[in-house]
């Protein structure tokens, strides 16, 4: 049986079980297999556990399509400036 980590936790470890990148598209169906069919995670719920990621410096999330999604793990060496300032 595998641990009940928390949402982010788990996003981070299947970041790093693809190499540090990824799809958002595939994400739902990398947490299905990390946590089995008896937890599931709403579009809302991820997209919050995304979101928090990024402000922490964890992950960029990159739109490359009207519906797609790249989601990138960030390295402590890595940083993304996503605006200028003048």
């Amino acid at each position: 049986m595998k641990s009940q980590l928390p949402l982010r936790s788990a996003i981070i470890e299947i970041l790093r079980k693809k190499d540090g990148v990824m799809l958002d598209s595939d994400l739902p169906i990398a947490l299905k297999s990390r946590y089995g069919r008896t937890v599931i995670f709403s579009d809302a719920e991820i997209n919050r556990a995304l979101m928090t990621l990024e402000t922490q410096g964890l992950i960029h999330v990159q739109l490359i399509t009207k519906n797609k999604r790249r989601i990138k793990r960030l390295d402590k060496e890595m940083t993304y400036l996503g605006v200028e300032e003048d």
